[in-house]
Order: C-alpha cells, then sequence, then structure tokens
C-alpha cells in the first residue's frame, strides 16, 4: 500500500500541465483500480504487468495471460482510448485483465510526473491505472 501512495503522491507534484504528454515506450502497471473496490482504491500489481504506446496510434497491454490492444489519442492532457480487442484463453486469474478491460474505455486524461510515472485518470479525475516508465 505503500508503494501505491508513493506513485500518488509523485503523481500529484507538479506534472506535465497543458503541454504534450510523451506516451510512446515500456511501462510497468503499478496499480489500478479493481473491479469490485471503488476508484479510492488502487491496488499495487504483483506480476510484470506491461503496457506500450507505441508512439503513432496504438497501444499493448500484457495482462495475465492474454494481451489488450487498440488504439489511442492523445492531445495534452486528453487520452482517449478507442478500437479495443484482447485475446480470449481462459486463464486462472484474469483479475487485471477485467479492470484494464473497464477502466481504459473510461480514461479520459492523464498526468505525467518525473517523467517516469503516469497516472490515467476517469472524466471525473479519479485515478484508474497508474503506470511507471520502463524505457
Amino acid at each position: 500500500m505503500m508503494a501505491v501512495c508513493a506513485v500518488l503522491a509523485l503523481a500529484s507534484c507538479g506534472g506535465d500541465k497543458g503541454g504534450e504528454i510523451k506516451l510512446d515506450g515500456e511501462w510497468k502497471i503499478k496499480s489500478y483500480v479493481p473491479l469490485e473496490f471503488s476508484s479510492y482504491n488502487l491496488v499495487d500489481t504483483e506480476g510484470d504487468y506491461r503496457f506500450e504506446f507505441d508512439g503513432e496510434g496504438s497501444f499493448f497491454c500484457g495482462t495475465d495471460c492474454n494481451s489488450i490492444s487498440g488504439s489511442y489519442v492523445s492531445e495534452g492532457d486528453s487520452l482517449r482510448f478507442d478500437n479495443m480487442m484482447s485475446t480470449e484463453m481462459a486463464c486462472d486469474n484474469e483479475r487485471l485483465e477485467r479492470a484494464m478491460k473497464q477502466a481504459l474505455p473510461a480514461v479520459r486524461t492523464a498526468e505525467l510526473s518525473s517523467d517516469s510515472v503516469l497516472t490515467m485518470k476517469s472524466a471525473g479525475g479519479e485515478v484508474l491505472v497508474a503506470l511507471v516508465k520502463v524505457k
């Protein structure tokens, strides 16, 4: 829980306000809102979950055993995910995957802090997903 608080604290200390956010590259999914909780209960991920933006409008999200991909549109701090599709293999644990399928369509803005922490937020400003830059 302390790691989640640290990510959120970094995210709240000044960020890229009004400028274009550089999304391209590989990110680690640090925390997300689980389906069974409210947006105030982000949980830290324990796996090696990744999120990639190609810089040309496509994204990839690697979850427990399936993947989610599609397109994204980013302008200033506005961020929207479209045309999402995912693989459909039966898995023992699909918790993160189900949560990401619900969270990504609700993302409306993003904030980058310290060039390495990206928080994706709902229209109401609630943090839905927090990513940490890998490369």
